[in-house]
């Protein structure tokens, strides 16, 4: 499996081999709106997982010091 999505300012490439995915970010001669798309891709993920576990916590951790 691969596929092609094509942004305003950047090219993003994946491949999908069994388990693991590989992506290509093609970015046309610019290096901030490439960081910037690596933060977008490395966040996205993370807020899903810290979304239900941010409010656990530090109810967690309350009780613990208290």
């Amino acid at each position: 499996m691969w596929g092609m999505k094509l942004t305003t300012h950047a090219h993003i490439v994946y491949f999908c081999e069994g388990n693991k995915v590989f992506v290509m970010i093609l970015v046309r001669s610019i290096v901030k709106v490439e960081k910037a798309h690596y933060r977008l891709l490395s966040t996205a993920p993370q807020r899903h997982l810290i979304a239900p576990r941010a409010p656990r916590d530090p109810t967690s951790r309350r009780r613990t010091v208290e």
